[in-house]
């Protein structure tokens, strides 16, 4: 059995590493976007949490889950929930890299590539979802940092799911046979 890790094996780990980490700290950050009222307050808005400042000191953070949704904003908790989504795929594939690396099957690496492309597929449904929401707000409203980390994980996320199919297809073409690939 061969243990030498493929290079492009190890580019698709890392880029799963960094995919699965983005798209998790996106969904932890309250800053997907803030709406600006002309009275100087702020709400940031997170997938989960809500964060209300009246003053530049006086802010109460909340749970997102316990906001009603408004008439409209239905769009908003699909994007949530796909983001939400993207980051336990991304875990999950992660765990199977790893996983892969460890006991060498074949189906362990299939698993991931299609945990990642679920995961990616997901997270740019979330996006094109959360995008004509933010559009159709007649508030002050600003995109956050938290948004721009998860389009770059998801972006991530297409990449690994790309090189880990490429690593397990030439894997395959220089194996003999479906049972000596690893």
């Amino acid at each position: 059995m061969d243990t030498a890790v493929n290079p492009i094996a190890l580019v698709a780990f890392l880029l799963t590493c960094s995919g699965c980490v983005q798209t998790l700290v996106s969904i932890f950050l309250n800053n997907w976007w803030t709406i600006s009222y002309s009275d100087t307050s702020l709400i940031y808005y997170g997938v989960w949490t809500k964060v209300e400042c009246y003053s530049e000191k006086n802010c109460q953070a909340d749970s997102a889950l316990a906001t009603e949704l408004e008439a409209g904003q239905e769009g908003l908790f699909v994007s949530k929930v796909f983001a939400t989504l993207t980051a336990f795929l991304s875990v999950v594939a992660l765990v199977l890299h790893i996983l892969y690396f460890l006991i060498r099957k074949p189906l362990v690496r299939t698993s991931s590539v299609l945990m990642l492309g679920a995961g990616a597929l997901f997270g740019l449904l979330g996006i094109f979802v959360f995008v004509g929401f933010y559009s159709n707000m007649d508030k002050d409203v600003s995109l956050g940092a938290a948004f721009f980390v998860c389009l770059s994980g998801v972006i991530f996320l297409i990449l690994a799911a790309a090189f880990t199919a490429w690593a397990s297809i030439r894997k395959a073409s220089t194996a003999s046979g479906l049972e000596e690939m690893d």
